[in-house]
């Protein structure tokens, strides 16, 4: 069952991402590898610029626990939905499907390409 799950999603994604390669002409789709270029960059300014304010924070996040235990205690139960909705073996091996299959993603694109 996670399997199919997996797949079906890669099979989403991949639908979505020819849908979407469609609207862009042909000439210009080359330059979309300069994407993942800027997002890379863009997350390597943002890590920088936490670090410099976490050196800052680090004192007035002594005092910040209240809101921290709010915010785990709601992320817990998010959790706790999740694992009664999907069966934990399930999700696991759809995550792993989506994790080996994601490459694949560049193949299936062109494949639902119009």
């Amino acid at each position: 069952m996670g399997q199919y799950l997996g797949i079906c999603v890669l099979l989403i994604i991949s639908i979505i991402g020819a849908l979407g390669i469609s609207i862009v002409p042909p000439k210009y789709v080359g330059l979309l590898g300069l994407f993942p270029i800027y997002l890379g960059v863009n997350e390597y300014f943002k890590y920088k610029k936490e670090s410099k304010k976490n050196e800052s924070e680090n004192q007035k996040e002594k005092q910040d626990t209240d809101l921290n235990k709010i915010t785990e205690n709601y992320n817990n139960s998010i959790a706790i939905v999740i694992k009664k909705v999907i069966n934990p073996s399930v999700f696991k091996v759809a995550s792993v499907t989506l994790a080996n299959g994601g490459d694949n993603i560049g193949i299936y694109i062109p494949l639902f390409q119009i």
